[in-house]
């Protein structure tokens, strides 16, 4: 009997120790629960501020918990980083987020993001760097290879720009932008031709860009195909009128073809949307001069009027630059078919 019962007793005691253990996980694994609660409560708290546009509330919240902590989370450095980012704050957002990645070294969120402010921050050769790593984890992220492309134009690795181009252009051939920087490639290159072909690809996928309107009429006006490149920018003008670059063109393929009353026309019109160099000022006094020249005015009164808005314009011209003798040159012209002679020998 005594053995029976000592038995008994080490079992309950045996009993107890499991129980006690089980007890002690339970309130650990409650615990862990609880406090995973309250992380994902912080953290969406943070994503909301992010949401909303309250950085230096994320900032001011983060880099306090940093002052009595050694380390954040993966998310917290992330989060931090993306709310430097969005201020402008590259150099920080950079800090930030480079410690995000040694935590997570295979997240492609936080690595696009480091790209992008190493992207904006100057730092060409890290953006690189870090798109290509996006890259080796995810051989066909679009977003990384954008940003790429883009990156090895600036640093003039055409050659590798055009493969990536090349690749997402197989991947959506649908898209304008790809066209317009393999055409960018091309004529960085020196291959004209084919940048053509490229940018006309692009226009035609997207008529309303101007910017490769803009160099696509520049490439047919250097070959002498100065309708192509009118017809493409009047185009280009019935989607965006008011664009300083299109109208300076188009009104400098205008004077070259000698059409000087339509020249008028649109150098005036480039003066109303704040398009006042020299430049416009100068050809807008030339083309008055020579119009006066032309069978309609050159036995008329209103002759002499085209050359005094000539003279205006050159007046203004020379203002602008007084070191362009062309200005003065035209001046003397205008006051010699006034037969002020004075005047004329003076410019």
């Amino acid at each position: 009997m005594r053995n029976v019962s000592g038995i008994f007793l080490k079992l309950n005691m045996k009993n107890s120790k499991i129980t006690s253990r089980k007890y002690l996980v339970i309130i650990l694994i409650l615990l862990l629960f609880y406090t995973n609660i309250i992380f994902a409560q912080e953290n969406d708290s943070l994503k909301s501020l992010l949401v909303t546009g309250e950085y230096n509330t994320i900032v001011k919240i983060l880099e306090e918990k940093l002052t009595w902590e050694d380390s954040l989370t993966f998310f917290e450095y992330n989060i931090l980083g993306n709310s430097y980012q969005r201020l402008m704050n590259f150099n920080k957002a950079i800090a930030l987020l480079y410690e995000a990645s040694k935590l997570q070294p295979s997240n492609i969120q936080n690595l696009i993001l480091l790209g992008s402010c190493y992207d904006a921050n100057g730092d060409e050769i890290s953006a690189k760097l870090t798109f290509m790593k996006v890259l080796e984890i995810d051989s066909l992220n679009q977003i990384a290879m954008i940003n790429l492309g883009k990156i090895l134009i600036d640093i003039e690795e055409f050659n590798l720009a055009s493969n990536f181009y090349k690749k997402l252009i197989q991947n959506d051939s649908t898209n304008s932008y790809f066209f317009a920087q393999l055409g960018m490639c091309e004529l960085k290159k020196g291959n004209s031709e084919k940048a053509k072909v490229f940018f006309e690809k692009s226009t035609e996928l997207h008529s309303a860009n101007a910017k490769i309107i803009l160099m696509l009429a520049k490439l047919y006006y250097n070959e002498n195909e100065l309708e192509k490149a009118k017809e493409l920018l009047k185009f280009g003008l019935t989607h965006n009128s008011k664009n300083k670059q299109l109208n300076k063109m188009l009104a400098d393929i205008l004077y070259k073809q000698k059409l000087y009353n339509e020249t008028i026309m649109k150098y005036l019109y480039a003066i109303t949307i704040n398009d006042t160099s020299a430049n416009v000022y100068q050809k807008l006094g030339l083309s008055y001069y020579y119009l006066s020249f032309t069978n309609t005015y050159i036995n008329s009164d209103v002759r002499s009027l085209k050359l005094r808005e000539g003279i205006n314009a050159l007046l203004v011209a020379v203002d602008k630059d007084e070191n362009d003798p062309t200005s003065f040159l035209y001046l003397g012209l205008c006051y010699k078919e006034l037969e002020i002679n004075d005047t004329a020998i003076t410019y």
